[in-house]
């Protein structure tokens, strides 16, 4: 009996010694989450961008993204329920006819632009997300494709690292000389 008790002790204690540890390994181990739809908002409760991915493994601070498209709305949505999500889209090719380009803009009216990669890794605290990866950046007024991107969310700020190519829109052009001669003009 004496013997029953010692090895239901030592069993107490050693899962006194053990529990505190596999609890502390517990904080360190990252959430994972597949197929996701991350949405962030303006301080006024606008809806800012959704960031969609197959999988993202949250460690802290930074989320490591596969699949990831980036989706900023534009700034009069104010509601994730209102938009056709872009979970696995896959964008247009730089050489794509325009029929192509104005079935995808239409199915999408309410974003700005759609940034797709690979892989990349965002920053929760800095709302930045960056790859080395090959990127397509896809929007009305223009088309980029490259390697290695950064984007700064907070100053709207995106800089692909290399190989660019770009497809501009010719409206998007014309509108572009016209507010700088507006802007020229009003100096």
């Amino acid at each position: 009996m004496a013997g029953c008790y010692r090895t239901l002790l030592f069993l107490i204690l050693l899962s006194g010694c053990l529990l505190p540890g596999l609890k502390a390994q517990s904080d360190n181990v990252a959430a994972i989450m597949s197929d996701f739809a991350l949405p962030e908002y303006k301080s006024d409760n606008r809806l800012y961008f959704v960031l969609y991915g197959r999988k993202a493994v949250n460690s802290g601070v930074f989320v490591d993204l596969t699949d990831p498209v980036l989706d900023v709305v534009r700034d009069n949505v104010t509601n994730i329920s209102g938009i056709r999500p872009l979970l696995g889209v896959r964008v247009y090719s730089l050489s794509a006819p325009y029929s192509v380009f104005l079935k995808f803009w239409k199915n999408h009216p309410f974003s700005r632009y759609v940034i797709t990669s690979s892989s990349a890794t965002y920053d929760k605290t800095s709302k930045t997300v960056r790859s080395s990866e090959k990127v397509h950046f896809r929007s009305w007024e223009m088309d980029v494709d490259g390697v290695g991107f950064d984007v700064d969310l907070e100053r709207e700020l995106i800089h692909i690292r290399s190989q660019v190519k770009i497809n501009l829109r010719a409206g998007a052009v014309q509108r572009i000389h016209k507010k700088s001669e507006k802007e020229t003009s009003e100096k």
